[in-house]
Order: C-alpha cells, then structure tokens, then sequence
C-alpha cells in the first residue's frame, strides 16, 4: 500500500491480503477463544543478513488471569480484535445495557 513502511508491507505479504495487522496496545483475543490480551511486540522483520529465528512472524501478547501475568507469542492467523472489550475482559455493550435496563426499571418502578 502506498505509505506504508517496509515492516508493515513485509507483514502483510507474510499474513495475506486480507490480513488485519494488530499495533502495540491492541486488544485481542485468540480465535478460539480466551481471555483478551494486549499485544506488547510486533513480529520481527527478517533482516537479509540474519536467518529467521522460530518466533520472528509471531505477536507477543500480555494477560492477566487470577492476578498472574502471562506474556506468550501468537501467529496472526490465530489472533483476532477482541470485540466490544476494555483489558479486563467486561463486554461493554453489555455492562451498559445492563446499566440502563436497571435503571429503566427503577425510574418505571418508582411512578
């Protein structure tokens, strides 16, 4: 794409067209599920002099579960956005839904 800087052309020709490419700070979460992640490392460019080490195509992803910090590398065929999610995994959309249906309820209960 014009504009776009060599790591970012490399990724995508290594991930596919229709690929989304994820920024440090992301939230996402495995395809198959789990908890959401923030994404702390891009993967690595192959650089001509270097041969590629194991690892180099992966996203390395941060998460917390039952307060224990774990740090893994994803390829990103397996990592998609997490949907509608802040970092502590609360779906948002529902929360305020929620909010609002009670608050419904006490204004309609209160007449």
């Amino acid at each position: 794409m014009p504009g776009e800087s060599i790591v970012a052309e490399q990724l995508r020709g290594s991930m596919g067209k229709n690929s989304t490419l994820f920024n440090i700070g992301d939230i996402v979460r495995l395809k198959s599920g789990g908890p959401p992640m923030t994404v702390v490392q891009l993967p690595a460019v192959d650089l001509p002099s270097l041969p590629p080490l194991p690892g180099d195509d992966q996203f390395v992803c941060n998460w917390f579960e039952s307060k224990r910090h774990h740090q893994k590398s994803f390829p990103a065929e397996a990592l998609e956005a997490a949907p509608d999610s802040d970092a502590t995994g609360i779906n948002v959309s529902a929360l305020l839904d929620a909010v609002e249906a009670i608050k419904a309820k006490r204004d309609g209960g209160a007449s």
